[in-house]
């Protein structure tokens, strides 16, 4: 596993696959909402056919899925598009170029991400992308249940390992945290992106 720490404090798992020769491309996968980074072995199995084909590979659990932290019921458009562009900088300094790989409603981030900071993104890939705004992040959500996350710890903190399959090699390294078990992350809204970046109901 790679540990990501967003820009408000919360720690993303994500798992970054790498081929035999030198890489100059990283795609990074962006799974749907309610399930995880592996797609019902979707994304493992693309992440395979990329390292063949020489491609580096990260795909992460968006905040809120898997294991990383966070609640759904707390997210907003503007944290899921922090949480992509924490993965794009690693694959910026992993490889240099980053494409993106969105399904159903990650289809959806990786779109938006793509249209505000295009000059991140060398190619884009939408699978069966959703595109619902709205409904994710207004209509699915019950008034009051909102708190602040507090983060978990992964029981492999502290630990890297490396193991290789076939052509690729995937890289373990789950990072401790530097802040104490009782630190809360902060509800601070990033400055790279605002509220002006959500879309209008018109």
């Amino acid at each position: 596993m790679t540990a990501l720490r967003t820009f408000d404090g919360l720690r993303l798992v994500g798992t970054l696959v790498e081929p035999d020769t030198p890489s100059t491309r990283t795609a990074v996968l962006v799974h749907g909402g309610g399930v995880t980074r592996e797609e019902g072995g979707f994304f493992g199995r693309l992440a395979t056919g990329l390292a063949e084909a020489g491609i580096t590979s990260l795909r992460f659990d968006l905040r809120g899925h898997g294991e990383s932290e966070g609640r759904q019921e707390e997210c907003s458009l503007t944290m899921h598009l922090n949480d992509i562009s924490v993965a794009v900088d690693l694959g910026r300094r992993e490889t240099g170029t980053v494409h993106l790989i969105g399904t159903s409603f990650g289809g959806c981030l990786v779109a938006y991400y793509a249209a505000r900071r295009h000059a991140d993104v060398g190619r884009l890939v939408l699978l069966n992308p959703q595109f619902d705004y709205l409904d994710r992040y207004a209509g699915q959500k019950s008034p009051g249940t909102a708190s602040s996350p507090t983060p978990r710890q992964s029981a492999t903190d502290g630990h890297s390992s490396t193991t290789s399959s076939g052509s690729a090699r995937t890289r373990s390294s789950a990072r401790s945290s530097r802040r104490p078990s009782s630190y809360t992350a902060p509800r601070t809204r990033s400055s790279r992106w605002s509220r002006r970046g959500r879309p209008s109901r018109g």
